[in-house]
């Protein structure tokens, strides 16, 4: 019975001993969950950020590639710079009698958001012509930036001189009339953020890239006049038959 009636404790050096032991357990056990949180907030914001770039990429190019020409003479694309695109599409149910519509794919660097518009076109006659208000906005994709801070999010291409022609040729920006009526590819590339991203970054760890290439169907690889770019003898190539 000799030890129960005992009635010394620890020592101080063993209380102290074990509170150290005690506060590292601790330290560890929070600097554990804290990584722990964050990187699932890294994963669930990468996660929301493919989903949010990849739906964003499927409708650029779902409607880019719907690209028809106005008329005989005018090109699908309106216009074209590194952070716009103008073009007419045809997004219709097979109707004949109803005109192209005309869609404006936009970046905005400074919300670094992607919205498009679209105009409805009414026919008169042979002449169709476009409310300068739209009939429809969609924002496409928030916290999105280019590859890297020099690559415009649309780049476009025309036939090289390369035989057979390859669609190679990258087109000065903005666009000119005889650069809109032989541009064959169009690329499209940028970087989806996760919402938690802070400031004016441009890179994350849970970011996703996104690249896609859209072939204008108006092309035609056959015509010689397309891969001339720099012979001022050269007509205009017919765009639209």
């Amino acid at each position: 019975m000799s030890p129960v009636r005992r009635e010394d404790g620890f020592t101080m050096v063993e209380m102290l001993t074990a509170l150290v032991i005690g506060s590292l357990l601790m330290v560890v056990a929070f600097g554990l969950m804290g990584f722990t949180i964050k990187r699932t907030g890294e994963i669930a914001g990468r996660v929301e950020a493919t989903q949010k770039g990849r739906a964003a990429m499927d409708t650029m190019t779902q409607h880019l590639r719907s690209q028809v020409c106005l008329n005989s003479t005018t090109p699908p694309i309106a216009s074209g710079d590194g952070n716009s695109v103008s073009f007419y599409a045809d997004l219709s149910d097979g109707n004949a009698g109803k005109p192209p519509e005309r869609h404006v794919m936009t970046y905005d660097p400074v919300k670094r958001t992607l919205a498009e518009q679209d105009f409805i076109g009414l026919r008169s006659g042979t002449t169709i012509t476009y409310w300068p208000t739209p009939d429809r906005k969609r924002a496409l994709a928030e916290f999105v930036v280019p590859e890297t801070p020099t690559t415009p999010i649309f780049r476009y291409y025309a036939f090289d001189l390369s035989v057979p022609p390859r669609p190679a040729l990258l087109l000065p920006t903005p666009l000119s009339a005889s650069d809109r009526a032989r541009t064959v590819r169009m690329e499209i590339n940028f970087r989806a953020l996760p919402p938690n991203t802070k400031g004016t970054a441009t890179k994350s760890r849970g970011d996703a890239l996104f690249r896609d290439d859209v072939y204008v169907r108006a092309a035609d690889p056959d015509d010689p006049r397309d891969v001339k770019p720099t012979d001022p003898a050269d007509p205009v190539p017919p765009v639209c038959t």
